[in-house]
């Protein structure tokens, strides 16, 4: 059994009677965090009466400031991991944890904006003496201009001690808002560490204090490290020197700093950190009164962002801990020489904490084999768990339900199929192997370019042209040839040139993996889970932080397309589920791989030293290894802004006093974001003869529809409503982009099947853009004739089109199920059952003759100008005459259609009469409209089989 953890049973508190697990929190928390703690765990405050018994029973504690001493730990038998908000481990007993195997997840890097901005705002105020003067005005004084006098920063030297995040962020600031030169001092980081800033590497702290005009610490508070700035180091720096200290208190020596001050050896400090904190006035008092000390009492990452994204980060990693293993991060070693003492100390924690993970491993890998073992039993891999969570979805509304109760039995009666059970299968012959590769590099690689060419080519050498018949492949390698293989068979096994199932290759690729890779089974994982997981992994590898090989262009270029693959995954996932990215944009320094081709790059690696002064010379519209890839990565980019945008807004939404205004903000907003679309669509590449769907200009005509569709969705989130709807205006122009994202879809279908293969992505976006039709014409209380005539006409399409997906994805037929449910209610709802003989039956839907997606009345036309004033203001009528005549809408749709329409001969309700009060007959409710998505994007991107707080419900 793994350390920190007694035998036998835990105790009843370990465990909540929802499932969750416990977690004592020793501190108070930002309000976000203590609503996503409780919703994930059973969470017991500090003014719960069970909090007095965190020592004998807590397995997780989350802590902010609290001190965890040595008897701390000893106390605590079944404490497995603590979430540590903040950065600094000096108030926990690291050695104690490391010596029971206690797991510590700091969060490095996430303050960092925050103190760097702060380090400014001090090395301001110190610089113009702001703080003795606000206490002499606040005091009465008069403080006269004329005696005023401070320094000017621009232009000047910042020297920073400490490269990690914070210093980082630090240099950036101080060379945006100062034109500032840099001098940094770090020992253990290599020699290209901030390449991408502008700076002076020093050799020695000295160095850095005689050259430079403010001085700023950023390193752990360790024995090398205490006094470091003292009075003997104060006599090296200017007369003008401004020392900031926003790390620990006791780096900087204070009774010498006032013995300097008094002298006059430098200017000023700016201190947040202090050896008694808060800092008193009776041991502080002389400092503050000599108006050369501007003091805060460490309040770097006192921000309500900073505390909230902090204390968040420390959540989830105790969440991820619960779930699956996740590396542990070590504490900064950023220090001097002089302290490989303290470097072995942290290399002889790891040391020992090893020993836990391999425990961790083992245990976690027997509960895996021993589900797959319980797959393998199964006679079908259909689990009925994940639909009934999508089904409890669509009902949590009791009003729903009561509503609509012959909708509800057609639902549950919905048949389910499942995937059909397909054996691992043997690597097939050099030649086919070698067109599956090919069929790999001219199709998936061409938008997911994270392998060399070179290194697949050379892995097919090592398979079949090994001289030595009777040496053994490397499982790695033959783990790598069935991926390529699964994924390379994908498009022929669908167009029936290739006769073995891809899966068949994927389950003969998972038996190569180790017991450490046992998270990426298909044992229900979550996919957005696993890709945190190589996000972390890349961030441990510096991918983030513009990686450079020396003297190897390609191995350089090839960081820089992992990274940018992950960060792909990472924001269509992330956005999918509503989930916050792992990065932001602004701590990302990597640049894009160079636009070229793996060949070019080889032949100039000779010649070339870095990467970026690589010369570019190819012609416009061309396709080389790149073209694609840059594509999508700019299109995410543009959707991370859109999330990040409408983060905003939201926060707008809570926190405005006035809900007049929100309209206008969000008319603004989302004009600029369908600007970015629209832009980034311009800019797309014209590819003369494309070889797959990625290098169509459907398939990025299709791409900008769902985008578009995204901002209007998240528009929609957040206007006001009226009984429960949105602005007429808003609500024509999303019902039109989501037909719209259906259309596009169909057509690409059409034209392009033999390129095309349908995904979860893909099924999401239909999903999607078809509830979304549903619900504008559920909710709308008038609609223009065209509009209901192309929503049907639409519905029917996205039905036709999601039954073509069940083909291929199997567990995706409950799901259609729910539409055809849904679709038949809605329009027994909106179109009379005996009107059958004038609604346009599925044969009316035949592909395409050409290219040309069906306009719509006031199509979109040119979207990215953005949409009238008024469509975002427009009240809603408080009568609904369209509504009252419902059946002269069935001369919307071609008479000359007369076969009757099967779909609506299943039994659904006798009453199919429109109720003139609109929120009683509307299919679904904004509310109901969000939980669908919901389900829908556990589906893609989560984990369909954890149903989370719905597996308790009940019809």
């Amino acid at each position: 059994m793994a350390p920190g953890i007694i035998e036998g049973a835990f105790p009843d508190s370990l465990s909540s009677a929802s499932g969750k697990p416990t977690v004592y929190l020793l501190d108070t928390f930002h309000p976000q965090v203590l609503a996503y703690v409780k919703e994930n765990f059973d969470a017991i405050t500090t003014d719960d009466p069970r909090h007095s018994r965190w020592r004998q029973e807590a397995r997780y504690l989350l802590v902010r400031s609290s001190r965890l001493t040595a008897q701390d730990i000893i106390s605590c038998p079944n404490l497995v991991a603590i979430g540590k908000q903040g950065v600094g481990l000096d108030k926990i007993d690291v050695d104690a944890c490391a010596s029971r195997g206690i797991k510590i997840f700091n969060t490095p890097g996430v303050n960092a904006r925050a103190v760097a901005e702060l380090v400014l705002t001090l090395a301001t105020a110190s610089a113009r003496q702001v703080g003795s003067i606000i206490v002499k005005q606040s005091s009465g004084i008069l403080v006269p201009k004329e005696k005023c006098s401070g320094l000017i920063l621009h232009e000047k030297t910042i020297g920073i001690l400490g490269m990690g995040n914070i210093g980082k962020c630090v240099a950036k600031i101080f060379r945006g808002a100062f034109d500032a030169n840099v001098i940094a001092y770090d020992p253990f980081l290599p020699a290209d560490a901030w390449e991408e800033i502008p700076h002076k590497r020093a050799t020695s702290v000295e160095e850095v204090l005689r050259s430079s005009d403010v001085i700023t610490v950023h390193m752990p508070l360790t024995p090398e490290t205490r006094n470091l700035i003292d009075y003997d180091q104060m006599k090296k720096m200017k007369k003008t020197a401004i020392v900031i200290n926003t790390a620990r208190g006791g780096i900087v020596n204070e009774d010498d700093l006032k013995q300097a001050l008094s002298e006059g050896l430098i200017w000023g400090a700016g201190l947040d950190c202090h050896t008694e904190e808060p800092p008193s006035y009776e041991k502080y008092q002389g400092l503050w009164e000599s108006g050369r000390v501007v003091s805060t009492p460490h309040i770097g990452a006192a921000t309500a962002e900073t505390q909230m994204q902090t204390g968040m980060a420390a959540a989830r990693y105790l969440q991820n801990d619960n779930d699956f293993f996740v590396i542990l991060t070590p504490p900064s070693t950023t220090s001097l020489p002089g302290m490989r003492s303290e470097k072995d100390e942290v290399r002889q924690w790891q040391t020992e904490l090893f020993f836990f993970m391999i425990d961790e491993l083992e245990r976690k890998e027997q509960a895996l084999s021993q589900r797959l073992r319980e797959l393998e039993a199964s006679s079908a891999a259909h689990d009925p768990v994940s639909y009934a969570s999508f089904i409890a979805h669509l009902f949590s509304d009791a009003n729903w339900r009561k509503s609509h109760a012959s909708l509800l039995r057609t639902l549950a009666d919905a048949p389910g199929v499942g995937e059909v059970s397909i054996a691992p299968c043997a690597l097939p012959s050099a030649a086919e192997t070698q067109m599956l590769f090919e069929k790999y590099l001219s199709w998936a690689h061409i938008q997911n370019p994270f392998l060399l060419r070179r290194s697949i080519w050379a892995l097919h050498q090592r398979l079949f042209n090994n001289q030595d018949a009777s040496a053994p492949v490397a499982n790695h390698d033959l783990f790598r040839a069935f991926m390529l293989c699964a994924i390379g068979s994908v498009l022929p096994y669908r167009n029936r040139i290739h006769d073995r199932h891809p899966g068949a290759y994927y389950n003969a690729a998972l038996q190569y993996l180790g017991t450490e890779f046992g998270i990426y089974h298909p044992i229900g994982t979550s996919v957005w889970d696993v890709v945190r997981v190589c996000g972390r992994l890349c961030i441990e590898l510096g991918l983030h932080n513009n990686p450079n090989v020396q003297g190897d262009l390609l191995q350089t270029q090839l960081r820089r397309r992992i990274f940018w693959q992950f960060y792909l995954i990472d924001r269509y996932s992330s956005t999918t589920l509503d989930r916050p990215f792992l990065i932001d944009d602004n701590d990302i320094s990597t640049k894009f791989p160079v636009e070229t081709s793996d060949e070019e790059l080889e032949a100039a690696n000779n010649q070339v030293q870095c990467l970026d002064s690589f010369g570019i010379n190819h012609e416009p519209n061309v396709q080389n290894e790149m073209t694609v890839f840059f594509v999508s990565v700019r299109l995410r980019q543009v959707s991370s802004h859109i999330q990040t945008e409408f983060s905003k807004l939201r926060r707008k939404v809570i926190d405005s006093p006035s809900k007049r205004l929100l309209p206008g903000h969000i008319h603004v907003a989302m004009t600029k974001l369908l600007q970015e679309l629209q832009d980034w669509r311009n800019n797309c590449p014209i590819i003369q003869e494309p070889s797959c769907l990625y290098e169509t200009q459907e398939w990025y005509d299709l791409l900008l529809a769902r985008e578009r569709q995204s901002v209007l969705r998240r528009a929609i989130d957040l206007v006001p409503k009226v009984n429960g709807s949105p602005p007429k205006g808003i609500l024509t122009v999303f019902l039109r982009s989501s037909l719209e994202t259906i259309d596009r879809y169909h057509s690409l279908w059409c034209m392009k099947r033999t390129m095309m293969t349908h995904t979860r992505s893909y099924f999401h976006m239909l999903f999607t853009a078809g509830l979304s039709v549903m619900y504008c014409t559920s909710v709308s209380k008038t609609i223009a004739a065209d509009d209901l005539r192309a929503s049907y006409q639409g519905l029917l399409r996205c039905r036709e089109l999601l039954n073509s997906v069940t083909k291929q994805l199997p567990d995706a037929n409950n799901y259609v199920s729910v539409y055809e449910a849904l679709f038949r209610d809605v329009s027994q709802r909106l179109w009379p059952k005996e009107s059958e003989t004038s609604l346009p039956s599925d044969a009316s839907l035949v592909a395409p003759a050409t290219s040309a997606v069906p306009s719509y009345p006031h199509d979109l036309g040119n979207f990215a100008n953005g949409l009238p004033q008024h469509i975002l203001t427009d009240s809603l009528p408080s009568d609904m005459d369209n509504m009252s005549n419902f059946a002269t809408n069935r001369n919307f749709f071609d008479e000359s259609v007369l076969d009757p329409v099967s779909q609506f001969r299943a039994p659904m309700q006798t009453d199919n009469d429109i109720n003139l009060e609109g929120i009683n007959w509307a299919l679904m409710s904004y509310d109901s409209l969000w939980n669908m998505e919901s389900a829908l994007g556990q589906y893609v991107y989560g984990d369909p089989t954890n149903t989370g707080g719905w597996e308790g419900f009940e019809f």
